[in-house]
């Protein structure tokens, strides 16, 4: 059986997978511009770093430049040579006269002289190193940074020099002022990292100096409009996505949500729902084509009801009487017996006397009249809802359940009357036509199935047809002593069915042993025919089988099973298996056909062919011929129930055979009469040393066995060794009567 696929999602959880998706993945996106941005706008600040302190270096050294073109120009003024040479009024000049001189820079600069000695020319401050140092360096004094620059001041006439000329300047106040233009450096954030009275150079001056980048207006915007638009298409995504879902859930998911309800009423055949307005072509062809085909499956479902009924008439009716046949009759009585635990069940079987005489001198349609006018008598003549079954040829049957017992006979003489009104002669018949009815009624509980209800009807049946006796017979068991020869029409049937390839027949396996050791050297296969849980016997079907001529087409059959239970490994291995055949099997091409099949198994598993005397005198020349070719291929050749016919031991003696098995009434003489037993002995003796191997039928005791091993028998074969089963390698086994076979 196919597995069922497993149940999907709804169309609304995978868009709102899809949706969530698409939200993750944006999201995602998202993140990784915002921090390429970052890692974009980094790097600048990084570079507009860089080109701030370049920026700083350049103005300080503008800054510097200027300091020492003003200080150069100072250094050459004769006024500033005057003041080193007489100071008397340098404080005076220094305030006044320098101010307004137009000497000093545009910067805030103040200009300190020294004497030769490196001495304030006003007397305040330290002295100034000799030689002081070349160039400008930054000092720290108090609060302020202060950038100083000192120039030699000479003579024109002479090279020692007159003293030194320092502008100072206030480095960190002239940077903040403006003067020199900041792009990348807020001014106001600088600050120079000195301690008090350290000195640096100018050229480190860059180096430790704090400051604020400007904030670039051109890179917050974009990161404000990269930010706005990310926002923008998120919100874009959004509106989109609930559109889609919306669109999606009104035109796909509810439309198929409405299929899906109208798949599921009419699976279950309730009220079709309405077709809802669909705007997708698509669905709207998929409801039409699912309604186009619901209409067709309704059509062909009727047809086929139809068809049914008409073939359960054809198989359940019979064509020529149009009443119900075998088949309808074997499901009835089954579905009865499970129905009904406790009551009573009643079978009549009806049977046409002479109807083949009829049939032979009329010819086959009057022939056919007749059992159409039978059957609608006996129609009128059973109650209203029983049932009338041909059971084939002029054999009818009628069935039925009751609370109580008494009626079935009644109904029966009723069944009677009405065949004798039928007119018959209408037909053209002379003769009056007759039924026999064998009656069955007993309790449910009292009878092992409805195979031993038709069995007691066969008996009752068998009784009506005797001369001189009533044609209608109610069964008792005082019938079945003197119905030991009948066969019923359900054993007949089966063995027939059997014939036709039905698998009902079973192959159970009695052991032949050695008498010494109790070794199993071969297995018997003695045929069963199993129906209904019940097992027919060798007893009752050879009988069939010999009235009918079949014992070719059932060795062919037994043969056929052999060989499937050896296929299947039923037997251990190594280990023979012998079947039993008529000698007529011996001269047909197919049970010939079916024998040499079994050749596959040689030599690894003997293979014997047991025939009885009786069977070989009928044909001894050709079956002897017959025999010698199956011993040429490896076949062992088995004479079963010796002493049980009346063949000479020159018959034997001729006979191509390698075992020989005493009938069990020969075997039995070893334990009872001596005189009989000394003759079964002395045979013994002289077969087995004429090279015959012995088997000892029908051991059923240890005393028995002992009997038949001082007698001379090496293998033996009864319920002392073994009972038959039906696979000798299960653990276990299903004896049945030996003494059937």
């Amino acid at each position: 059986m196919a597995t069922q696929p497993r149940s999907g999602f709804s169309i609304n959880a995978y868009v709102t997978s899809f949706i969530a998706l698409t939200a993750v993945v944006f999201g995602v996106v998202g993140l990784m511009a915002f921090q390429q941005i970052d890692d974009v706008r980094g790097q600048m600040r990084d570079q507009a770093v860089q080109a701030a302190r370049a920026e700083l270096n350049a103005n300080l050294q503008q800054l510097v430049d200027t300091l020492h073109g003003a200080l150069d120009g100072l250094a050459a003024w004769d006024e500033v040579r005057q003041q080193l040479v007489d100071p008397t009024y340098y404080s005076y000049w220094r305030d006044h006269r320098l101010a307004s001189s137009g000497k000093l820079p545009s910067i805030r600069a103040e200009l300190v002289l020294y004497g030769s000695h490196g001495t304030p020319l006003d007397g305040l401050g330290p002295a100034l190193d000799a030689p002081p140092p070349a160039g400008a360096w930054v000092q720290r004094v108090d609060d302020t940074v202060v950038l100083r620059s000192v120039r030699t001041v000479q003579p024109p006439t002479r090279n020692h020099p007159l003293g030194y000329a320092e502008l100072r300047a206030p480095l960190i106040e002239i940077l903040r002022a403006g003067q020199y233009p900041f792009r990348y450096i807020e001014p106001a954030s600088l600050h120079l990292l000195m301690e008090h009275d350290e000195q640096v150079d100018v050229a480190g001056v860059g180096g430790r100096t704090n400051f604020v980048v400007r904030a670039d207006a051109a890179d917050e915007s974009l990161r404000d409009a990269l930010l706005s638009a990310v926002l923008r298409a998120g919100a874009l995504a959004l509106f989109v996505a609930l559109l889609l879902y919306g669109t999606i859930t009104a035109f796909i998911s509810l439309p198929l949500r409405c299929l899906s309800r109208h798949i599921d009423a009419l699976s279950s055949g309730t009220r079709r729902q309405h077709c809802p307005r669909l705007f997708v072509h698509e669905l709207h062809k998929v409801w039409n084509s699912l309604q186009d085909y619901h209409g067709r499956l309704s059509a062909l479902h009727r047809r086929l009801d139809d068809k049914n009924r008409e073939l359960w008439q054809l198989a359940h009716r019979d064509s020529l009487t149009e009443v119900f046949n075998r088949r309808a009759f074997e499901e009835d009585i089954r579905q009865a017996f499970e129905r009904t635990r406790a009551g009573w069940v009643a079978l009549l079987l009806f049977d046409c006397n002479h109807f083949k005489a009829i049939n032979d001198t009329y010819g086959h349609t009057v022939g056919d009249a007749v059992l159409r006018g039978i059957a609608g008598a006996l129609g009128r003549g059973l109650r209203r809802g029983d049932r009338l079954y041909r059971m084939g040829g002029d054999e009818f049957a009628a069935m039925y359940c009751a609370s109580t017992p008494g009626k079935a006979v009644a109904l029966a003489q009723r069944c009677l009357d009405e065949v004798r009104r039928e007119d018959f002669c209408s037909y053209g018949i002379r003769e009056p036509i007759k039924l026999s009815i064998g009656i069955c009624e007993a309790a449910v509980e009292e009878v092992r199935g409805y195979s031993d209800l038709m069995r007691r009807a066969d008996v009752a049946m068998y009784h009506a047809k005797r001369p001189n006796r009533s044609h209608l017979a109610l069964y008792s068991p005082e019938m079945e002593a003197d119905s030991d020869g009948l066969v019923s029409h359900w054993t007949r049937d089966t063995v027939y069915e059997v014939l036709a390839g039905s698998q009902a027949l079973q192959m159970h396996y009695q052991p032949i042993a050695h008498l010494g050791s109790g070794d199993v050297k071969y297995y018997e296969a003695l045929a069963r025919i199993e129906r209904e849980g019940e097992l027919i016997l060798p007893r009752q079907i050879m009988p069939i089988l010999q009235s009918q001529r079949l014992e070719t087409e059932f060795d062919c059959a037994v043969l056929r099973a052999v060989y499937d239970d050896l296929t299947a490994d039923h037997l251990p291995a190594g280990v023979g298996v012998a079947v039993n055949l008529a000698a007529p099997s011996l001269l047909d091409d197919a049970a010939q056909s079916a024998i040499f099949r079994l050749a596959k198994f040689l030599p690894s598993r003997a293979i014997m062919l047991e025939l009885t005397e009786t069977s070989l005198i009928a044909n001894i020349e050709r079956a002897a011929e017959a025999l010698a070719r199956l011993r040429a291929e490896g076949f062992v050749i088995v004479l079963d129930d010796f002493g049980s016919g009346y063949s000479s031991l020159r018959y034997v003696a001729d006979m191509p055979v390698d075992i020989v098995k005493f009938d069990l009434a020969l075997v039995h003489s070893l334990g009872g009469e001596q005189r009989l037993g000394a003759v079964v002995a002395g045979l013994a003796k002289l077969m087995r040393e004429t090279g015959y191997e012995l088997v000892a039928e029908g051991i059923e005791c240890a005393e028995l066995a002992a009997e038949a091993r001082r007698a001379g028998f090496q293998l033996g074969q009864g319920y002392a060794l073994g009972r038959p089963m039906r696979s000798p390698r299960a653990d276990a086994c299903l004896p049945v009567d030996a003494r059937d076979d």
